[in-house]
């Protein structure tokens, strides 16, 4: 026969099956309906168990006071006063059964160092040790509230309300589950202000909360009050700083305090100003941000007159570099123009030039037969070589062009020697030099035309192809 008669609904069947278990494992043998064998007297195998067990338990739940038989069998236990009763829901026991005590295992996963279960399986081992019920029951409550006491006393002190909500649930029905419940309403005022504000706590410590909440709350006013201090020290130090390190810094050391929204605000308006071209005066004139605060604007003012100033210097140095241009082109036009005056110079001297030479073909045509040969050519020769170089002096001739000139009557007097006139009059050579000069009326005055018209036409070629190149017009 087992020691334990377990009366439960077939409904609570999985609860019924931890309990067992766990009795088992605390040494104890356990009977329930399931070991009723087949083709026997049902009836009358549950009476003989519940008559030969020491202890009867029934586990109270809704399914259960439904039950006429678990009611029944809780009856005969209570008649033998072997009878402890436990709840596994939140059930009121049927009427005459709650003059007992009913262990607590609502919400009970089987744990068996859960002191609701320890305090059951003291209870059933006293009812088997042959005590009075109610006297066991009263042993119980007493035992009860001493781990009661032994729970407050860990616990008393805690702020955290979960630690009172556990100590509820377990010894919600004892006399001390009325200061738990202060503690916890006390708790949930304290969350409920706002801890960041010491008038805030001032007032609630003036409530009267539990010791242990008092002095905390009494500790968090004083360190609230000496971080707010220190917090505006540390603010009045950087309020006129751009570093974004600064706030950063006073983040993770105020985060709490009033200023960290401004901090974060411009935390926010310095990286959108790190973004900014500073060099650039119109990002700096369109820059924009709804946090930005004096020292920033400063900042930016000063980085736009510093922009300012870079632009108007570059652009006067534009300036220079134009004005400089502009002279450059307009050197190089007075350049040209100094070229083409001196190619207009240089087609007069040709023009002079021609006209000199042209000058000494007809003084030979007209003079030439008045005049002895010899003397005739050494006046001739001074004279050319004195006009052409006081020519040379004011029109600055090279020596090449009144060379080319001075080439001209010898050229004249070649082509008269050579002449057919010349040679079919039987001339002497001894006569050469003055056959030249008598044919000069014929042939000179002809060739001297020739020659200017030619060296007009090489001047004008000169003009066309040369253009203002000095080093070709030497």
């Amino acid at each position: 026969m087992a020691q334990i008669f377990i009366s439960y609904s077939k409904k609570d069947r999985t609860a019924v099956e931890t309990v067992s278990a766990r009795l088992s494992a605390a040494g104890l043998t356990t009977w329930f309906d399931r070991e009723i064998a087949p083709g026997s007297d049902w009836r009358k195998t549950i009476e003989r168990e519940l008559e030969a067990a020491e202890c009867v338990i029934v586990l109270w739940s809704a399914n259960a006071l439904a039950s006429d038989f678990v009611i029944s069998e809780s009856e005969r236990g209570r008649a033998l006063k072997k009878l402890v009763e436990a709840r596994i829901e939140d059930v009121v026991p049927p009427l005459g059964f709650s003059q007992t005590q009913a262990f607590d295992l609502i919400g009970w996963t089987g744990d068996e160092h859960d002191p609701r279960w320890t305090a059951l399986v003291d209870g059933v081992r006293r009812v088997m040790a042959g005590e009075d019920i109610a006297a066991a029951a009263e042993k119980l409550v007493v035992a009860s509230n001493s781990r009661a006491q032994n729970a407050w006393l860990a616990i008393n002190t805690s702020l955290e309300p979960g630690d009172y909500e556990q100590f509820l649930a377990q010894y919600g029905d004892t006399p001390l589950a009325k200061p738990a419940n202060e503690h916890l309403e006390d708790l949930r005022a304290w969350a409920g202000i706002d801890q960041r504000d010491p008038e805030a706590i001032g007032a609630f410590v003036l409530t009267g909360p539990f010791n242990a909440l008092s002095q905390h709350a009494k500790y968090r006013k004083e360190t609230v009050a000496q971080g707010r201090a220190s917090a505006a020290e540390y603010w009045a130090k950087i309020e006129h700083s751009i570093g974004a390190s600064d706030y950063q810094h006073f983040l993770s050391l105020h985060g709490e305090e009033t200023q960290a929204a401004e901090a974060g605000r411009r935390l926010e308006a310095l990286a959108a100003w790190e973004s900014v071209a500073q060099d650039v005066p119109y990002a700096l004139e369109s820059f924009q941000h709804p946090a930005i605060f004096p020292a920033l604007e400063a900042a930016r003012q000063q980085a736009l007159d510093r922009a300012n100033q870079a632009q108007a210097e570059l652009d006067a140095e534009i300036a220079e570099y134009e004005r400089v241009d502009r002279l450059k082109a307009e050197h190089a036009v007075a350049d040209t123009k100094r070229k083409a005056a001196k190619v207009r110079g240089l087609v007069f001297r040709d023009a002079i030039l021609a006209a000199v030479g042209y000058g000494l073909l007809v003084a030979v045509e007209y003079f030439g037969d008045a005049l002895p040969g010899p003397i005739f050519l050494a006046r001739l020769a001074a004279a050319a070589f004195a006009g052409f170089f006081l020519l040379a002096v004011l029109f600055r001739i090279p020596w090449r062009a009144w060379v080319k000139l001075l080439a001209y009557a010898p050229l004249a007097l070649a082509f008269h020697a050579l002449s057919p006139m010349t040679r079919g009059n039987g001339i002497r050579p001894p006569d050469l030099l003055d056959a030249a000069f008598h044919g000069a009326n014929m042939w000179m005055s002809d060739a001297g035309k020739v020659a200017i018209g030619i060296w007009y036409v090489l001047t004008l070629w000169r003009m066309l192809n040369w253009g203002f190149d000095d080093r070709k017009w030497g």
